[in-house]
């Protein structure tokens, strides 16, 4: 009597920058016997590569990557700027509900602990293939306090398209104006965040997605 093949979950990228952890979740996968492939990198700048060469369909990564210009949720609309279109689970030391409801408003799969034992880990990997969401707790609305902040229509677009990973040039093509006009409503977003950056701007968990802030009818366009 034969068993069939369990079926496949294609191809797993880890972001290992803690091996204790993802030496652990390595191995895991590969019991599971469910991935074809299983890519592991210590840094975040050479699995974008990958995008290009194979179907990613399954990562599994830190939020905190010890980098003060990235971290995990960065890098997801990176990938996503570079085709990756698959499930995420954030593994976190972060014991609070912040970067669970983070990782849920920007579209994640699930986040959890990473000192999680290896079978509720395994079982997080399963339910999220199988098309699950698993996040231990969320309550995004009461973290995003943004009701005070009022984006003009032409700046919530512009906010749209920059948390897609779109350069200045790209959304400039997109909306039909100028690059150094895109670069003008980018400051006056900022500034209404006081954020320095959009990276920054996720960090203070705000603006993740653009339609939970306030969007005032008129809107003054700028000079080319």
């Amino acid at each position: 009597m034969f068993s069939l093949k369990p079926q496949s979950f294609g191809n797993a990228l880890i972001i290992d920058t803690h091996p204790l952890v993802f030496n652990s979740v390595s191995t895991l996968l590969h019991s599971m016997n469910r991935f074809d492939n299983i890519f592991v990198h210590t840094d975040i700048t050479s699995p974008l590569k990958l995008f290009s060469e194979i179907d990613i369909n399954f990562i599994i990564m830190d939020i905190e990557l010890g980098s003060l210009d990235s971290d995990g949720f960065e890098f997801l609309r990176l990938a996503r700027n570079h085709g990756f279109s698959g499930k995420i689970l954030y593994l976190t030391s972060n014991e609070g509900e912040d970067y669970t409801s983070m990782a849920y408003q920007i579209g994640a799969n699930g986040c959890i602990n990473q000192l999680e034992k290896l079978s509720i880990i395994r079982d997080s990997i399963e339910r999220i293939c199988l098309g699950y969401s698993v996040f231990k707790s969320h309550t995004p609305n009461s973290l995003y306090p943004t009701d005070n902040v009022r984006l003009s229509k032409r700046e919530a677009m512009v906010l749209g398209y920059l948390l897609k990973g779109c350069r200045n040039t790209e959304i400039s093509e997109h909306l039909s104006i100028n690059p150094k006009t895109v670069s003008t409503y980018k400051i006056r977003i900022l500034n209404k965040y006081k954020a320095s950056s959009i990276v920054e701007l996720m960090r203070k968990k705000v603006a993740l997605n653009y339609s939970i802030a306030s969007v005032v009818d008129s809107d003054v366009e700028l000079e080319a």
